[in-house]
């Protein structure tokens, strides 16, 4: 069966036997996981009409044996094991934050967020997450960066946060973040010095990964 790019590599970072997917949607994540490597998945969705498409994918792929759905919001009613990967992907990261300050049983996620990657980065951090792997892909005009995370205490210094830890070594990712943060600082009013100031901060800061990561 064919996927995304997006969804290949989120479904390259599980390393788990068993992963429960929020807002799974087609649930196309879950059924691959299932054929290809006979994971047991438990996707979820908070629309039901998201989820009779993915009953009709696990039904057209047979994989009704290792793919469940449960309609719900977010883990609500959901029990989290520690043998368990958490997928939260398609949401913003003010969703996924609200997602998963209401429970303290999570051990393992991977995040795929289109908002706030930097403050996404920081909150897992102070809630005792480690990143444990991060890739960035472009597809069809579109970025999107995937973090995996674990339970562990870590220090990080700004450029994780607002770059991250393994993709300040990525040029591919580096050179794409450069050139929008100017974009973004070229339209900002000369007015707005302390938001400019910050994106100069933050432009300079990827220059010297850049430099660095050659």
């Amino acid at each position: 069966m064919k996927i995304s790019k997006r969804l290949q590599m989120i479904a390259s970072m599980v390393h788990t036997e068993h992963i429960i997917d929020v807002g799974c949607d087609h649930g196309l994540l879950d059924v691959f996981l299932a054929k290809t490597r006979n994971i047991h998945c438990l996707a979820c969705d908070i629309s039901d009409n998201a989820l009779n498409h993915a009953r009709e994918n696990i039904k057209l792929y047979g994989m009704e044996t290792l793919v469940q759905t449960l309609c719900t919001d977010g883990l609500t009613g959901v029990q989290v094991t520690k043998d368990d990967t958490v997928i939260l992907s398609g949401m913003g990261t003010h969703t996924v934050i609200h997602i998963l300050e209401k429970r303290n049983d999570v051990e393992q996620c991977i995040i795929s967020t289109h908002t706030d990657v930097p403050y996404l980065r920081d909150w897992m951090n102070q809630n005792g997450f480690a990143i444990q792997d991060e890739c960035f892909i472009l597809e069809h005009g579109i970025a999107y960066v995937i973090i995996s995370f674990s339970k562990k205490e870590i220090q990080y210094d700004e450029s994780d946060y607002e770059i991250g830890p393994i993709l300040k070594t990525n040029l591919s990712y580096l050179t794409y973040l450069l050139n929008e943060t100017q974009k973004i600082y070229q339209k900002i009013p000369l007015t707005h010095k302390i938001q400019k100031e910050k994106l100069k901060e933050k432009i300079d800061m990827i220059k010297f990964c850049i430099k660095k990561a050659k």
